[in-house]
């Protein structure tokens, strides 16, 4: 800590009664001045100290001043006024008629100490001002006004600098301080869009002194690297951004702050997040090959969806929430050209415009496979034969196309053909470009139903009827909205429907026990039956009562269609 004792420098008192200078005075006059009043009643005393520019730059911790008040006939005093007085030069030509325009004043500092003084004597007050102090040195000079009510007409005064001693003092109480960080008005954890962006931010000091420059860098959340945004010498507390200087996503930044000794502070920092359309994804390579690989960059990508069309038609369209940048469709391209197209959104729900590329597929083609079918009852036996790598099953039926499997040796069972109804295979040999073989019908049947799962297959074709009874229930999720001016509702249709097959046939224990196990397991089955109806389902309702002489059961057994996606993919 350290002190510095100030003499006052420039002194004068302002008269309602004469409206003149009075600055060479000895005795200050100086009378009352209540906070409410505009106005002093008579007289103010008006003190001014030249403050060294060396304390600009210190931390203030306190500020004393002393005044001697004394009276020649003898009186005393119960309060004294301070008043912070926002004068920018010299107050040696102030006067009553100039004051109000020369500055401001403060609202009173008021102390309350009865004192009591015979004919000639002087009591000095010594007051702690710092709170109209700070923020009131006006170009390195501070001035106060000080106010003693006096009642009785020019009975106190205050001593001047005129005096060889007990003139004003002014005594601070200093310590050196190391720059402070400044405080980060905007943007601080908030979203913005790619509009110009104006950064604030408050200059922060201990001292007197002012902000002469900054430094404000910029980096996306997950870089090291800091990249200088602004460097300037100003005073300023402000920076604007033109439109588009930052990438979608978080932004953090950071700023110190230099005074006017080229002291720098530490960094504050802080966050925002730039919400905004991505830019458009930048296509980097589509495989010349059947199975056709797409890669791409893009920024802040949390989903994606693209299109492959032909001759204008979209025969892929794949939509998918993941940060990968590769795609690999489910499908195999056929020689020719076609136009991919492709957007991403990121993580504010803002897609990207689509980006767009032609590219051609030209493969060398593989020789034509063969294959043979042998069907055995309900399941199917069958012979592939292909010379490359790799080889695909393919299984149609009127309800649906299916890639069965993608073959790892050259023989391949089929448990899941629809019944009763003729059904085509063909082998697709791969190696680049693709082949087809010949297409093969196939024709499974049974006179019942079946029932499988990966461990057991029941095959049911008993009843105590003259067939197995057969219920069918269908639901649909629609609702019917009633609108003003319409008589009638409209059908307004849901996206849930739902599929209930119910048979009632004879089984033995041994079926009865498989069912009962792919009951209670939470997996699905395969429902196939002589009407040609194929479901994956789930066992929802298992009844048995016992018959023909306790040598089996009459079951009521429910199947609900689920969902359940029967086959594989091309790139598995």
């Amino acid at each position: 800590m350290f002190n510095k004792t100030l003499r006052c420098t420039e002194d004068t008192y302002i008269s309602i009664a004469d409206n003149s200078n009075h600055s060479a005075a000895t005795k200050l006059k100086t009378d009352n001045w209540p906070s409410d009043q505009k106005n002093p009643t008579r007289y103010a005393s008006v003190l001014q100290f030249a403050i060294p520019n060396e304390l600009r730059f210190k931390k203030i911790n306190s500020v004393k001043l002393s005044v001697t008040i004394k009276t020649d006939i003898g009186s005393g005093f119960g309060a004294v006024y301070y008043r912070a007085y926002t004068a920018s030069s010299s107050i040696a030509d102030l006067s009553y008629s100039n004051y109000a325009n020369r500055g401001s004043v403060s609202t009173p500092i008021l102390d309350k100490q009865t004192v009591s003084l015979n004919p000639g004597e002087s009591y000095t007050k010594e007051r702690d001002i710092t709170e109209i102090f700070t923020n009131n040195v006006i170009n390195n000079l501070f001035t106060v006004i000080v106010c003693v009510p006096n009642p009785n007409i020019d009975d106190l005064y205050i001593l001047s600098n005129e005096n060889s001693s007990s003139y004003p003092l002014l005594t601070i109480e200093y310590e050196d301080v190391l720059p402070v960080p400044p405080t980060l008005l905007y943007p601080v954890d908030v979203y913005v869009d790619e509009r110009e962006l104006t950064f604030r931010w408050s200059f922060n000091t201990l001292t007197l002194s002012r902000q002469k420059g900054y430094l404000l860098q910029w980096r996306k959340a997950e870089d090291s690297n800091w990249y200088i945004l602004s460097s300037e010498t100003t005073e300023r507390s402000t920076y604007t951004a033109h439109a588009n200087t930052f990438p979608t996503g978080q932004i953090e930044w950071r700023l110190r702050t230099i005074d006017e000794i080229d002291q720098v502070s530490d960094f504050s920092a802080s966050l925002f997040i730039v919400k905004g359309k991505p830019s458009l994804p930048v296509i980097t390579s589509i495989k010349n090959d059947a199975l056709t690989v797409i890669e791409w960059t893009a920024s802040d990508q949390v989903g994606y969806e693209a299109e492959i069309k032909k001759n204008g038609e979209v025969i892929y369209k794949s939509n998918k929430s993941t940060k990968e940048t590769i795609l690999k469709p489910n499908l195999f391209l056929q020689d020719g050209d076609y136009e991919l197209r492709l957007r991403t959104i990121n993580s504010y729900s803002l897609w990207s415009s689509f980006a767009s590329r032609i590219f051609t597929i030209k493969t060398s083609k593989p020789n034509k496979p063969n294959v043979l079918v042998s069907v055995n009852g309900d399941l199917v036996n069958i012979t592939a034969e292909f010379d490359t790598s790799a080889a695909y099953l393919y299984r149609m039926d009127p309800e649906e196309t299916i890639l069965v499997a993608k073959l790892t040796n050259k023989k391949y069972i089929d448990t899941a053909i629809r019944c009763n109804v003729h059904s085509k295979y063909f082998v697709r040999a791969y190696s680049g470009g693709f082949t087809d073989s010949n297409q093969v019908t196939a024709l499974a049947l049974t006179d019942g139903f079946i029932v499988s799962d990966k461990n057991d297959i029941v095959r049911v074709d008993l009843s105590e009827e003259r067939f197995i009874p057969f219920t069918e229930e269908l639901s649909k999720e629609f609702d019917l909205v009633e609108y003003s001016g319409r008589i009638d509702p409209v059908v307004e249709d849901g996206e849930h429907k739902r599929q209930v097959i119910t048979r009632k046939p004879f089984v033995n224990e041994e079926q009865y026990t498989k069912l009962r196990r792919m009951f209670n397991n939470s997996t699905e089955v395969l429902y196939r039956d002589n009407r040609g109806i194929k479901l994956w389902c789930k066992i929802t309702r298992l009844n048995r009562t016992n018959a023909i002489l306790d040598m089996g059961y009459n079951i009521d057994i429910s199947f609900t269609k689920v969902f359940y996606k029967e086959g594989v993919d091309v790139n598995e």
